[in-house]
């Protein structure tokens, strides 16, 4: 195929949607810093992550190399194009999970990391003005190819879990021998663990039969159900009230080591028909329990004040995956179209799904030091 020189970007005429892909590209890697209506600080990154949305990573990958090569036809501008077009690829790695990176695509049979890898040999370490480019580079795709080991989520994998969980907790006493701290520390990795298995398509309605996806609801479901047969299973009011303050203090343990997910899931479970309407559970509570019980109930009836609660707290460290996947689902419903007829991609719609998403990669980032305590897991899950 012939090499045709690149047009230059022309101007959108609507705030709601960008040029089709390649003038994106070019738009992105000009020289000029001028920006178009549908352009914000972040709009490297927004394409860099949304990319799954309109093209597969593999192709914008050559799509770039193409136009590093394609600089030279600017002489002076050359040299900044070729450095930011490096930098866009910089990002897609940055904001790229492991497996886009590395899936071929059966006609193609390569991949994109295969794709940058042959950039790098082939053009840069023929030009020692980007070492430190090729360095970043490389850099990047050997901290996204080196595997985490995840133990707490290959420990779930492995169990299998009941459908029931009652029979577990018939000796509801020997509960308060726990401690919330160290319990509220194990469910703390747990939620960890289920986050870091997520990539960002995994928040969209596509994704909600995908393996990581169901881990993640099935988790959800089993830690409030357990929560639910704590309260249900106590034989005395004495007893129900008892186990009622346990999950409060359980509650603010989870709240000040900065696990959100888990949060919520007391918050839903405290609120459930069978738990609510449980004759004086919170009677005799002291002034701190019942503020803790006003702000989990406020929680879980207005999303924006959860997501105030979680945004405030400067220690959070794991979010609720539904409220993700809530935000991502009002902005699929709200925006239908990706690209538009005349082949134009609607930004607004990237922008606003990258939202959830760079909160997906933010709390993915932020790691609990606790030692699993596998005694508590078992108790938990086996």
């Amino acid at each position: 195929s012939t090499t045709t020189t690149p047009t230059t970007p022309t101007t959108t005429t609507t705030s709601q949607q960008a040029e089709n892909l390649n003038t994106l590209q070019e738009t992105i890697t000009a020289l000029t810093t001028t920006k178009l209506p549908w352009m914000d600080d972040n709009f490297e990154k927004v394409f860099a992550t949304s990319i799954f949305s309109f093209s597969s990573v593999l192709a914008i990958c050559r799509s770039l190399v193409l136009r590093y090569k394609e600089a030279t036809f600017f002489k002076l501008q050359k040299r900044v194009i070729q450095e930011k077009t490096l930098s866009l690829i910089h990002t897609i790695i940055e904001n790229q999970d492991v497996d886009s990176l590395f899936y071929i695509i059966p006609e193609e049979k390569t991949n994109a990391v295969e794709c940058i890898m042959e950039f790098l040999n082939s053009e840069l370490m023929a030009d020692s003005s980007y070492v430190s480019s090729y360095i970043n580079i490389l850099r990047s795709l050997f901290v996204k190819t080196v595997a985490i080991k995840n133990e707490i989520y290959d420990y779930i994998c492995l169990q299998t879990i009941p459908q029931e969980i009652s029979h577990k907790i018939s000796d509801i006493p020997s509960l308060i021998y726990i401690s919330t701290t160290k319990l509220a520390e194990q469910l703390a990795l747990i939620q960890q663990s289920l986050l870091l298995q997520l990539k960002g398509y995994h928040l969209t309605k596509k994704a909600k039969l995908e393996k990581e996806v169901q881990m993640t609801v099935k988790i959800g479901n089993k830690i409030s159900k357990w929560i639910e047969c704590i309260l249900l299973s106590s034989t005395s009011t004495s007893q129900a009230k008892l186990q009622y303050q346990y999950l409060l203090d359980l509650a603010f343990q989870s709240k000040l080591i900065g696990d959100f997910s888990t949060l919520f899931l007391i918050a839903t479970s405290l609120q459930k028909p069978s738990i609510y309407r449980s004759s004086r559970l919170s009677d005799g509570l002291l002034p701190s329990q019942k503020s803790l019980l006003t702000e989990l109930m406020q929680m879980t009836t207005k999303t924006n004040i959860y997501r105030e609660k979680v945004a405030g707290h400067h220690g959070a460290k794991t979010i609720f995956v539904g409220y993700l996947k809530s935000e991502m689902e009002v902005v699929q419903d709200a925006h239908h179209c990706s690209l538009f007829k005349d082949g134009k991609i609607n930004w607004t719609k990237r922008q606003l799904m990258c939202k959830p998403i760079f909160h997906l990669h933010l709390f993915q980032h932020l790691k609990f030091k606790f030692a699993p305590d596998y005694a508590i897991l078992n108790y938990l899950f086996i």
